[in-house]
């Protein structure tokens, strides 16, 4: 009779994902074999080198959960208010995302072990599936005609990039009400270059 597992692997990588957060990839497996609760031969019986937990730990997955809503849209709710929501959604993607990309990049991760993981980067599919929204809110009439639509999804994450980056390496909070001002700048900032040439707004 094979006995249970005592400890998730879910329950593995959420405190080794922990660990290097607090200490970076430097932390030895024995650390996170203790905060876990299992001895290290045990750990690395369920993962076989010290790489394949920071990958587990750390490495977005190919599809992000925002990519279902980037698909399904833009629909039929007003524009800007649309806008309004994908900003805050990319938002709260590049909190989540940055900081895993940082703790990989301080560790020397060779960059080629990290891609070869993907058929596409995440990075790259998100910003290809962001153009492609835009490019379907413009065949909708729901933006200029002729506005690039490539320049509207790397204008949108860099904005949200340069500024997750700043609270990761800064680490200090600019405060939930500073961030939803910050995306209503930004909405309005978009909007005045990508609205219709009728539009009353």
């Amino acid at each position: 009779m094979v006995r249970p597992q005592q400890v998730s692997t879910e329950k593995i990588i959420d405190v080794a994902r922990e660990c290097f957060f607090e200490h970076g990839l430097n932390v030895s497996m024995q650390v996170i074999a203790d905060k876990v609760g299992l001895s290290q031969p045990a750990l690395f019986k369920r993962f076989k080198t010290k790489k394949d937990l920071i990958f587990a730990a750390l490495a977005p997955p190919e599809r992000l959960p925002i990519h279902e809503w980037i698909e399904a849209g833009p629909g039929d709710e007003e524009f800007r208010v649309q806008l309004n929501a994908l900003i805050t959604k990319l938002w709260e993607t590049m909190q989540w995302l940055l900081p895993r990309l940082m703790i990989l990049k301080s560790g020397r991760i060779d960059p080629s072990e990290f891609i070869k993981r993907y058929k596409t980067i995440p990075l790259i599919r998100l910003l290809e599936e962001l153009s492609a929204w835009f490019a379907r809110a413009e065949k909708r009439g729901l933006v200029r005609a002729g506005a690039d639509s490539a320049t509207w999804a790397q204008s949108c994450l860099g904005a949200l990039h340069g500024r997750a980056i700043s609270r990761h390496l800064m680490q200090s909070d600019f405060g939930p009400d500073d961030d939803a001002q910050y995306i209503r700048h930004l909405v309005d900032l978009f909007w005045r270059g990508m609205q219709p040439e009728n539009s009353d707004d």
